[in-house]
């Protein structure tokens, strides 16, 4: 028998018939048929949200999984600084820990992939066991028992769009030239394709992995369309293009929200510092008003020298963090506000990226401290603080 899809069911013609057939009843018939449609309409729901057989059976498993690690209460403000899987899994860790400890901090966020990409510790989930490196860089129960002994909140960080690891290992969920083979953008950067919901999967089952092996939040990182590269040869798994490319990234937000929450498992996103202050989806799918329903925490990367000349009135933005934070904290707020107005559920809270590098400016802890300040000042739920190479400026001296 064919399966009809909601659409179908609920299409005006077929609603005609059936009520017609309903009238033709008698009173026992047409209560029978009544519930028979409204079944027919459930079934139909189900369908269409779990129309991978795969997919519904992995939702039902990660739901009913229970957690093996111990997690500390989140801060009332979280103050980190990030920390790649090298770091972690090197001397330099510790380094961080004392430095957490001795500048005000409360939180550290750690990548749970290594530099290709790859798992940075074995994973024991069976769905995700062939994914494995050869090797681990660190036990995440080891590096998070240090963290939490030292009442340090501990987050995992996961890039899930740009990941040549698992393109290399699953080809068929990387992006695709148009002509065939597997897309590279300007950089020779191979991507996964952010409407392949295996992609969706994978990521979600690392993120669950890892709350289970002891980390506290999971935030995702590179959610977005690929933005270098000649990207009107892409084709995608399922986007004509017909849709914006904001619709079809809220539903890997979606997706997220409805198996992370549901595992009361805290989530949070990193989003471009511009979404703050810019209406359209930059071009890569990001909205903040389309993120917000879906995460508990949004952490847009504000970082000064990654805005244009011009931006606030100022010909180089990374000599004045504190004009650049304050203006996109309070955009930020007003687009929260606006959202909360025609939102029915609890809105992520801003925790933004700050800058701890020196592009376009040297940034000592004046500078990084004027970035807190203006954070502070606009009421965030606090702040992290970013340096590729994990080297920090001293905030608190004696």
């Amino acid at each position: 028998m064919r399966r009809l899809s909601l659409r179908q069911l609920l299409r005006p013609d077929n609603l005609r018939k059936m009520k017609k057939i309903i009238k033709k009843g008698n009173g026992r018939f047409r209560v029978f048929l009544i519930w028979l449609f409204i079944a027919a309409c459930f079934n139909a729901v189900l369908y269409f949200l779990y129309k991978d057989g795969e997919a519904g059976t992995y939702l039902s498993e990660i739901r009913k999984k229970k957690f093996s690690g111990e997690h500390i209460q989140k801060p009332a403000e979280v103050k980190g600084i990030y920390a790649t899987a090298y770091t972690a899994s090197s001397g330099r860790f510790l380094e961080l820990v004392d430095f957490v400890k001795n500048n005000g901090l409360n939180s550290m966020v750690v990548d749970i992939k290594g530099p290709r990409s790859e798992p940075a510790f074995f994973l024991e989930d069976e769905s995700l066991k062939k994914y494995n490196f050869n090797k681990e860089m660190y036990k995440p129960e080891d590096i998070i028992s240090v963290l939490h002994k030292n009442n340090i909140y501990a987050i995992a960080r996961i890039a899930v769009f740009q990941d040549p690891y698992l393109v290399e290992r699953e080809p068929s969920l990387a992006l695709q030239w148009k002509t065939g083979g597997v897309w590279r953008d300007w950089k020779g950067v191979k991507w996964l394709d952010p409407t392949a919901f295996g992609v969706w999967r994978y990521n979600v089952a690392l993120a669950r992995e890892a709350y289970g092996r002891g980390f506290d939040e999971i935030q995702f990182d590179y959610i977005r369309f690929p933005s270098d590269g000649n990207i009107k040869a892409i084709k995608y798994a399922n986007w004509s293009g017909e849709t914006k490319k904001e619709e079809e990234i809220e539903k890997f937000f979606a997706y997220v929200s409805q198996v992370m929450k549901k595992a009361e498992i805290p989530v949070s996103a990193d989003l471009f510092g511009l979404v703050c202050c810019n209406n359209d989806d930059l071009g890569i799918g990001q909205s903040l008003a389309r993120a917000l329903p879906h995460f508990d925490f949004i952490s847009p990367m504000m970082y000064p020298s990654h805005y244009s000349a011009g931006f606030v009135g100022k010909a180089n933005p990374a000599a004045y963090p504190y004009e650049v934070v304050k203006y996109s904290m309070e955009k930020a707020n007003e687009k929260v506000a606006q959202t909360a107005a025609s939102s029915t559920v609890s809105l992520a809270k801003l925790r933004p990226w700050i800058q701890d590098f020196d592009i376009g400016a040297n940034y000592d802890a004046v500078k990084v401290l004027a970035q807190i300040k203006a954070v502070s000042e606009e009421g965030g739920e606090g702040f992290l603080i970013w340096n590729a190479r994990n080297v920090y400026t001293t905030l608190i001296t004696n």
